[in-house]
């Protein structure tokens, strides 16, 4: 059976930050595959059905009246586009089958719906299941599927408040026809338990990026006034960022700007804490990031050493290099593969020495070789290929 319908159960929604399943399902789709995304977010139930369709995404909320809806959408996805379901939530699902509450049992119950009714409308048959979220676990084992893979992005177990989601991960490693894992340590774990698990690390759109150093693009405004040399960082902001080694190398080198682009998901320092000469620009568009990065000097990992991390292969490595910015990083194991193309730094001492280097040395080829041996069109060759062996 040859797998073209793919049903993906995210832990991040799709508007949220551009990231893995992004960069793989959107590649799978223009090579023919037909994808819905079903979004973790909480919704409220509508009466009617709404469509938005925007740049090869269509976006669904779904109604009371999804179910009878005409099939006159079916053809959509054939043209390379994603379908992209408005949810409830995950753990829905989870409490649902933990504890046997009626009111969740329901909520599960209308996902349930929701996503047979989208696959009914597109002419879904029997896809491939896909999460990166064992939470989905309770809802998808009850739907059909030809096939249940496990995008093993990062050490779930990490995450604050959710011992909860050992046993969850656990039965749904043992399931899955196929794992794919970001980092060396999640796959060595995996492969303990199902011996159909791959190593398929993270890569960046090259064609994208590389724009930062062919181009001459516009100069962002929040960016064009920031004294340079400007040590940047794109992404999130999350526990696993040291905040305290930032402050401390921005207090110790006031000629160097720190900028920061990403939307901020933990609690940082009071303002009076934060030196001058670190600048918080929050989200900003995928699409806009190589303009940005063609400001930077220095593109910069500053990410505490935990088991999170440990396990952590950061997009932002192939994105710095792809727009020919050298990177100087924490000692991240995934990273060191890639020496001595990256400094890497075990304190704030070491880490304003390898900003220094990197200020006055810059191999843009070694960078650019690197970027494109991890493109996501590589990575989705390699999938297709592991697809096809199921």
């Amino acid at each position: 059976y040859l797998i073209r319908e793919i049903l993906y159960f995210s832990s991040i929604d799709w508007d949220f930050l551009y990231q893995r399943p992004h960069h793989i399902l959107s590649g799978l789709a223009k090579k023919g595959f037909r994808i819905i995304y079903v979004n973790p977010s909480f919704f409220l139930p509508r009466l009617r059905t709404k469509l938005s369709y925007e740049d090869g995404i269509l976006k669904v909320e779904p109604g009371m009246d999804l179910p009878f809806l005409s099939k006159s959408y079916r053809n959509f996805i054939d043209g390379g586009g994603v379908i992209v379901l408005k949810a409830a939530s995950p753990m829905a699902g989870w409490i649902a089958s933990v504890k046997k509450i009626d009111e969740y049992e329901s909520l599960r119950n209308s996902l349930s719906i929701s996503v047979q009714a989208t696959m009914q409308l597109f002419g879904f048959s029997n896809p491939a299941i896909w999460t990166n979220e064992p939470y989905w676990l309770p809802i998808i084992k009850n739907l059909n599927h030809t096939a249940l893979v496990y995008d093993c992005m990062d050490e779930i177990s990490s995450f604050g408040g959710r011992s909860d989601v050992i046993h969850l991960e656990n039965d749904l490693i043992k399931k899955a026809n196929l794992i794919l894992c970001t980092a060396e340590r999640l796959y060595k774990r995996c492969l303990s338990y199902n011996y159909n698990s791959y190593l398929v690390p993270n890569a960046v759109d090259f064609d994208h990026f590389k724009l930062a150093v062919d181009d001459q693009p516009s100069i962002p405004g929040d960016i064009k006034e920031i004294p340079s040399p400007i040590i940047g960082y794109i992404g999130c902001v999350g526990d696993w960022f040291d905040m305290d080694l930032l402050i401390e190398i921005a207090a110790k080198n006031a000629q160097w700007s720190f900028v920061i682009i990403g939307p901020i998901t933990c609690r940082i320092a009071a303002s009076t804490e934060i030196p001058p000469n670190i600048y918080f620009l929050g989200k900003r568009d995928y699409f806009d990031l190589p303009r940005y990065l063609k400001q930077f000097d220095v593109g910069i990992i500053p990410f505490k050493i935990t088991p999170l991390t440990l396990s952590t292969d950061p997009v932002k490595l192939y994105e710095y290099f792809a727009a020919g910015v050298p990177v100087v990083s924490t000692e991240l194991p995934e990273i060191f593969k890639y020496k001595p193309a990256v400094a890497i730094a075990t304190d704030g001492k070491q880490f304003s020495e390898g900003i220094r280097l990197a200020l006055g040395k810059k191999d843009v080829k070694s960078y650019l070789d690197i970027a494109l041996a991890n493109t996501w069109e590589a990575r989705c060759r390699e999938i297709m290929v592991l697809l096809e062996r199921l």
